[in-house]
């Protein structure tokens, strides 16, 4: 048994002796490993955006261990910055690359800070914080130890416990970790041997090993008994239910005993429609037709079943791998922050035949898509004996009735894949059923797409029954039933005629011969909205080759309409290209640049505005920064950065230098350079640090604006990292500095108000100048107290800052319709709706926070996004005197002085204040 150590107490405790035990228990020998960010996914360091390393590559240099876990594994390439040769560190492109070795003391800082937040909105379990999570921490506790960092180790240890009010729960999940890894290792030496009896005698070695705390250890010795079984003799198949030809037999047994290597099919996998026709890659139901892959004897259909459904009751082992129940463990799940696992839940084990029969029978039994082989069993013998004697077409009808989505799916592809006569009649009684019609949709359109101009009659008919449906709520879709594409939600949405026409629309360009190209620069041109037509065509495009479909839709774009052009841009954007915004575009084919580039360049050159409420993203207010934006998943060889470091180094929103650099490689031209922090040493950083020791905030941002765009951005990534050197205190009195203004209209002037600046200074701030808990409390009285001159007002504040120092602030002052009713400019977002959409969410928050018996309203909220907190206060006035209120999350000036007493400069920290009366709040409202 691991010894917990003690209760924490004041003074430091000494794990030693537990991690030496634990470490006993195979935690890999971590003598000279160094702290490295490696690339592999799900790694627990994605809780905390400050964490620098995620593994330990150990001495031997060939080989990793992940934060808080024990196998040992290939490493995945270490992550350092840079891509295509250009590298841009602290502009969010992290790649796979070399690095130098990290400090795992930093993030061992990182982690406790966390957990001595007591009252964290992380990892909240149903007991608090989740005992699964607190064992990673624990194992990296140990890993600390291990490393030669015992006093961080003894901390975090501490720390954990302290959190946990279960240390020997904590222990035993850590042990758990450490168990599972040695199981794998030995589960994996099968997959690759099929050796029956030294998988037995392994797994008997494992469980004797860990003799308690282990989760699994009865599941993994229950399976060493079987393995020790299967080693002594294979049992014979079980009698089949109707005499059957022994070559059949035969064959189910041969696939039984398929050997590790081999290929296995995975019949249950849940395919979707694809190809150019939308039904080369749909489902098969071998049922209805010997399937292009799995095994030969499923080309026997209907016959097979009374060989694989007594298998349902046969617990023998193959020598197949597939994935083990996890234990039932109702803490262990993924917590609401994301990005944290928990501990490896499954394992590859042997399957059972049960299992492998299973499989295939969950395909074509319907109402059984998770059924255990018990209930299983029952549901095919009465499908056996229900159905044994139809013919594919009537087993078809059988499927097309009570078949679940997906055997429909593959019932209509069958019926699509042999034309003609009979079949196509209960094809078409089927998806034109109008109750039907629009549930069916995805396989009438695959249908369609087969068929083509012989479709034409089919389409004019469902476009009757669709028609008919206008102006009625569309239903919740039945649990087996293809998905409502009007469904969703808790209220049915009323379809619309608009909603219609584009879906008929979309059914006729697929029955036409005038091909996709020819469709869609037509629907470019016409003067009804392209917006439906291609939320229709949505689901359909996404299948086909991202290539041909951006192609296409570029050059759509670049043609159309001006009232059509932005939604072919959101189309883009939504089939095939990442926004900068994301960190894992698709990688674009050399095929777009190429034959799309006329389009691109015409479309990178067009100044054309977008409306305010239809910007995709504040600074994208033109269709040249859109689709600069989306440049990244177009244009090979650009990068995706952090639009907010890149504000941050430059002043200036990130789309102007994509949009520069997209150009020249379109153009065959060097695009110009990123600011590169790589080309600045550790020497030089240091150096620039130390420069402005001494000055004040304002003196320290004049000093860095000096600076060239590589020692800028070096700066930026220092001051919003954790790494060395440490801050000077010139630099943590400027962390609540307003280093600049926000203007989310690229960089122009804000038509949302008559601009920042003048707004701050007639609330009492400027540009220059250091906030602090006290000085926002005065400025909200002050607000307050002149609510009716301001509002309605927004004001808010966000890190990073100019040079990543301080707080951007931005300020809105929409124009409110007036009272009698008189209709606000189409531009303009203070229109209501506008007001309660989600750019506006604040001020409907604030509004609704507006007691009817209170003349005005102040909001402040604090929000410090390194540790998912947030608080609120609000000031309300009462009979025209003041009359406060704290909100949700405590005191939002406790948060702030709290987030103030880190040692290092505050980490996505956002200050919002709403000014309101009773009025403007009545208006947002809509009362």
């Amino acid at each position: 048994m691991l010894a917990v150590g003690g209760a924490v107490a004041a003074e430091p405790v000494d794990f030693g002796p537990g991690f030496e035990k634990l470490q006993a228990l195979g935690l890999p020998d971590l003598k000279g490993a160094v702290w490295v960010k490696d690339a592999a996914e799900g790694s627990i360091e994605h809780l905390l955006r400050s964490f620098k390393g995620n593994a330990w590559r150990l001495a031997d240099g060939k080989s990793v261990v992940g934060l808080g876990e024990a196998a040992v594994r290939p490493p995945q390439g270490e992550v350092s910055n840079g891509s295509g040769g250009e590298p841009a560190t602290g502009l969010g492109n992290a790649v796979v690359g070399e690095t130098s070795s990290l400090d795992p003391k930093t993030d061992a800082e990182s982690l406790l800070t966390v957990l001595e937040n007591r009252d964290s909105g992380l990892f909240q379990g149903p007991g608090g914080l989740d005992r699964a999570v607190l064992g990673r921490f624990f194992l990296f506790a140990a890993q600390l130890h291990a490393a030669g960092h015992a006093s961080h180790a003894n901390r975090l240890a501490a720390a954990v416990f302290s959190q946990s009010g279960d240390p020997e729960g904590v222990i035993d999940e850590a042990v758990s970790i450490v168990a599972d890894d040695a199981c794998g290792e030995v589960l994996g030496r099968f997959e690759t041997s099929g050796d029956w009896l030294a998988l037995s005698s392994q797994l008997n070695a494992v469980t004797q090993k860990f003799s308690r705390g282990w989760t699994r250890r009865d599941n993994m010795a229950s399976l060493a008994e079987r393995a020790a079984a299967m080693a002594r003799a294979v049992p014979p198949l079980p009698s089949p239910l109707a005499p059957i030809p022994d070559a059949l037999i035969s064959s189910v047994s041969e696939w039984l005993g398929t050997r590790p290597g081999d290929p296995e099919p995975a019949p249950d996998e849940e395919a979707v429609p694809g190809g150019e026709d939308g039904l080369d890659a749909a489902p098969e139901l071998w049922t209805l037709s010997a399937p292009a892959d799995g095994p030969a004897f499923l080309k026997n259909g209907m016959a097979v079943l009374p060989a694989l459904i007594p298998l349902l009751k046969d617990s023998s082992l193959t020598p197949v791998i597939g994935l083990d129940s996890p234990p039932q463990d109702p803490a262990s799940y993924l917590l609401s922050m994301g990005g944290l696992p928990p501990p490896p839940s499954y394992l590859r084990v042997p399957l059972s035949r049960a299992e492998r029969a299973a499989a295939l029978l969950r395909t074509v039994i319907p109402d059984t898509e998770n059924a255990e082989p018990v209930s299983l069993h029952a549901a095919a013998l009465t499908f056996l004996n229900d159905h044994r004697s139809k013919s594919p077409l009537e087993l078809a009808a059988v499927y097309l009735t009570s078949g679940s989505g997906l055997q429909q799916l593959a019932t209509g592809t069958w019926l699509a894949r042999n034309p003609g006569g009979e079949a196509d009649e209960v094809f078409a009684r089927w998806a034109t059923d109008p109750g039907k019609a629009f549930e069916r949709l995805e396989i009438s359109r695959a249908w369609v797409r087969r068929r083509k101009s012989h479709a034409a009659d089919f389409v004019a008919k469902l476009a009757g029954v669709l028609r008919a449906s206008e102006g009625k709520p569309a239903p919740a879709a039945a649990r087996n039933d293809i998905e409502d594409p009007f469904g969703g939600g808790q209220e049915p949405k009323v379809r619309t005629a608009e909603d219609i026409d584009g879906i008929i629309r979309w059914l006729e360009l697929l029955a036409s011969d005038s091909g996709l190209e020819a469709g869609l620069l037509a629907a470019a041109a016409d003067a009804r909205p392209a917006g439906p037509l291609l939320g229709a065509m949505r689901q359909d495009l996404a299948q086909l080759p991202p290539s041909q479909t951006l192609v296409t839709l570029i050059r759509a774009a670049a043609a159309a309409t001006p009232a059509n052009r932005l939604a072919f841009l959101n189309f883009i954007s939504e089939v095939g290209a990442a926004p900068y915004g994301e960190f894992e575009p698709r990688e674009p084919d050399p095929a777009i640049a190429r034959d799309a580039k006329d389009a691109l360049i015409s479309l990178l050159e067009n100044t054309e505005p977008i409306p305010v409420a239809e910007r995709p993203q504040g600074d994208q207010d033109t269709i040249q920064s859109y689709v600069a934006s989306l440049a990244p998943a177009l244009v090979p060889g650009e990068v995706t950065v952090d639009p907010d470091a890149y504000l941050a180094i430059t002043g200036r929103p990130v789309t102007g230098m994509l949009k520069d650099r997209a150009l020249a490689r379109l153009r065959g031209l060097t695009p110009p350079a990123w600011p590169d922090a790589s080309k600045v040493s550790p020497e030089r950083l240091s150096e620039m640090v130390q420069s402005v020791a001494g000055l004040t905030p304002p003196e320290v941002l004049k000093k860095i604006e000096a600076l060239s765009a590589d020692e800028r951005a070096a700066w930026v990534d220092w001051i919003t990292g954790y790494s060395e050197p440490e801050p000077p205190d010139s630099v943590k009195a400027g962390r609540l500095l307003i280093s600049g203004t926000l203007e989310y209209s690229g960089g122009g002037a804000n038509p949302w108000a008559a601009g920042t600046v003048p707004l701050i200074t007639a609330a009492g701030m400027s540009v220059g100048t250091v906030l602090t808990p006290e000085t926002l409390k005065v400025r909200c009285e002050a607000l307050l107290s002149e609510a009716a001159k301001h509002s309605p007002l927004m004001i808010g504040f966000g890190h990073p800052g100019k040079l990543g120092l301080g707080l951007r602030v931005f300020a809105v002052r929409p124009a409110v319709p007036s009272a009698d009713g008189e209709a606000a400019p189409a531009d303009d977002p203070a229109r209501p709706d506008i007001l309660r959409s989600s750019a506006y969410a604040y001020f409907g928050e604030a509004a609704a926070a507006l007691p009817d018996d209170a003349g005005a309203i102040v909001k402040l909220t604090i929000t410090d996004q390194e540790f998912g907190e947030c608080s609120t206060d609000f000031y309300l006035t009462k009979e025209g005197k003041p009359a406060g209120k704290s909100g949700p999350g405590g005191s939002a000036l406790e948060r702030l002085e709290k987030i103030m007493t880190r040692e290092r400069a505050p980490m996505g920290i956002r200050i919002m204040i709403a000014v309101l009366t009773h009025e403007h709040a009545a208006l947002i409202r809509g009362e």
